[in-house]
């Protein structure tokens, strides 16, 4: 083998190693945007929806939270790289 291999060789394992490198980083930061999009959600939720004489005509101020919800959840399916 000669040198001209060996170098050629040694870039291509380089470069497979930024990109395996890469890909766990952008895991990491959809995983990071999802957590702040989902405390965002919860820390705009009322407390009170838990309580069992809920008033169901504050409706209209949850509508836009549960909408948030189900694009998180729509969002939460595994991603492909």
């Amino acid at each position: 083998m000669n040198i001209m291999n060996m170098i050629a060789t040694f870039g291509v394992v380089i470069a497979l190693l930024a990109l395996f490198w890469q890909i766990r980083v952008a895991r990491s930061n959809l995983f990071a945007d999802y957590s702040k999009r989902y405390q965002g959600f919860i820390l705009n939720l009322s407390v009170e929806i838990y309580k069992d004489d809920f008033d169901i005509t504050k409706r209209n101020d949850l509508l836009p939270l549960i909408r948030t919800y189900f694009d998180l959840c729509s969002d939460d399916r595994p991603q492909s790289f």
